[in-house]
């Protein structure tokens, strides 16, 4: 899917690339939209998990915690660049399940700025710019690694910047 894109994608790809046989795959899953589905939530799991984690750890100062988040996330991107792309990658029409979960998980990333935000007592941006925010440093991310660009590190330190704007 990181490759052609959500609607390239078929079951037997899926399937290719895990190893598995058909049977195997249909017993798992319903259609190829509920295995995309579930990966797209496992992924968000993984990302959501590491941004909790940052938060959560205590050796971490309050106000650099952003900062701490962006780079842990953009280590699991270098780590997963393929689960990151597919994650990044709007789905377009062609699936409304995959593109109402991805709202959903974007939603999650902006509650934890927010959150983040007020705990380094910053002013939260309107929600709109909280998307903006997010969406923008998804945005980056994604034409990065679409480019196969190996300097994610260096624009850490720029999204770490622009999430922790005050609001306009």
């Amino acid at each position: 899917m990181a490759e052609v894109g959500y609607g390239f994608t078929t079951v037997e790809m899926i399937r290719a690339g895990a190893g598995i046989s058909r049977r195997t795959f249909y017993d798992h899953f319903a259609d190829r939209d509920a295995a995309v589905v579930a990966y797209f939530d496992r992924a968000t799991e993984w990302l959501l998990g590491t941004i909790d984690g940052v938060a959560a750890d205590p050796s971490v100062p309050r106000t650099g915690r952003i900062d701490a988040a962006v780079a842990a996330v953009l280590e699991l991107v270098a780590a997963q660049p393929d689960a990151a792309r597919a994650w990044l990658t709007p789905a377009g029409r062609s699936d409304e399940r995959l593109a109402d979960h991805r709202v959903e998980a974007l939603a999650a990333v902006e509650r934890r700025l927010a959150a983040q935000l007020r705990a380094e007592r910053r002013r939260v941006p309107s929600a709109v710019g909280l998307e903006l925010r997010v969406g923008g440093a998804c945005e980056v991310v994604r034409t990065r690694l679409r480019a196969r660009d190996p300097t994610l590190d260096a624009v850490a330190p720029v999204l770490a910047f622009v999430l922790r704007q005050p609001a306009a």
